[in-house]
């Protein structure tokens, strides 16, 4: 279950049923903040422009796609449509340049490390 801390709660996903969930550091209060019928494989916070950003893989054609939302209210904004593969793990950088991994595609090749300069696709490390 990825899981990210940031201020006084911690967000996480549930794979199956698709959902995000927050809760206090104490577990005291669990809240889900998003639902979805698709499985959600990563989360990422960026602490700067306070939004979330997770993948959620769709079954049906095998591939992913990376939404973003501000945390103060979440409404899904398509970021990424990953048509080749799932996003099993994603990352902001610091200059806000996303990047996920995949362990393979849908082309039957290993995957790799991609990002998403200039708004494509871009293997930069491949798997070996």
């Amino acid at each position: 279950m990825p899981y990210i801390c940031f201020g006084q709660k911690i967000y996480y996903s549930v794979l199956s049923p698709g959902k995000i969930q927050e809760t206090d550091i104490n577990g005291s209060y669990i809240n889900t903040i998003y639902s979805t019928g698709n499985s959600i494989y990563a989360i990422e916070i960026d602490n700067i422009n306070n939004e979330i950003y997770w993948s959620e893989q769709q079954t049906s054609n095998n591939s992913s796609k990376i939404y973003k939302s501000s945390l103060d209210s979440i409404v899904p904004q398509l970021v990424v449509n990953i048509s080749f593969a799932y996003a099993s793990d994603i990352y902001l950088s610091d200059n806000n340049l996303l990047y996920w991994a995949s362990h393979y595609n849908t082309l039957g090749q290993s995957g790799g490390i991609y990002n998403n300069l200039n708004g494509t696709e871009n293997l930069v490390i491949p798997a070996s």
